[in-house]
Formats: C-alpha cells, structure tokens, sequence
C-alpha cells in the first residue's frame, strides 16, 4: 500500500508544478515587414555569403499597453495569419516573449522589442 502511495506521489508531482499556459485577449493593431541581409557561413573553410532575410513586427493592445512582437520570417511562419487589425486573438506573455495562439491551435513566439502606452481616445 505504501508503495502505491508513494508511486501515485510520484507520478502525480509534475501535474501540480506544470506551467498552464494562460491567454489573454489582446487587440490587433498591426505589422510591418523588414528586410535585411545576413552573412552566414557557408562552408568549414570560413567562405560566407549574404542571405536576404525578413522580420515581422506584430502589435497587440493589452490593456493600455501596446507590445510589439518581433520574429525572423521563415517559411512564412511568421506571417500575421488571417487577422484583421481590430481582431481579438489569445496573447500570452512570459520572460520577453509574446506567444500568440494561431488559429490552428499552434503557437508563434515572438520576442518583445517594444512596449507603448496606447494614447487615450
């Protein structure tokens, strides 16, 4: 008996500390797009060439706070979906970071490079 309490404590431990993720609804303002050129290597003998790249900048309203996300773009990930400005859509935010839930239930990271007050209409 004691070991199948001591099994259950075990397993059941991780469930208590696990990090739910908590969203909140955040107001859509905006993106805009950056293209810029990147040197990366391209082999072990030091050659390197230049690669067109692209961050996306994506602005959410949360409360009277306006936090602008960046991403680097690859494969279009990084794209702001089907959102119209105006939209509702589930932000959360943790350790410089925005995560955004996409509407296929996957999420987008992005890291935090601005944070505004929204002016007061």
């Amino acid at each position: 008996m004691r070991t199948l309490a001591c099994a259950l404590l075990v397993l059941l431990t991780p469930l208590c500390f696990a990090s739910s993720k908590q969203y909140q609804q955040a107001k859509f303002i905006g993106s805009s797009t950056h293209a810029y050129s990147k040197i990366v290597p391209l082999n072990s003998y030091g050659m390197t060439i230049s690669k067109r790249r692209h961050e996306d900048d994506l602005s959410f309203q949360l409360g009277d706070i306006i936090y602008t996300g960046r991403c680097e773009e690859r494969n279009r990930k990084c794209r702001p979906a089907n959102w119209i400005v105006g939209d509702m859509v589930p932000v959360r935010l943790e350790k410089g970071h925005m995560y955004l839930e996409l509407p296929n239930g996957k999420e987008l990271k992005t890291e935090v490079v601005k944070r505004a007050r929204a002016q007061a209409n």
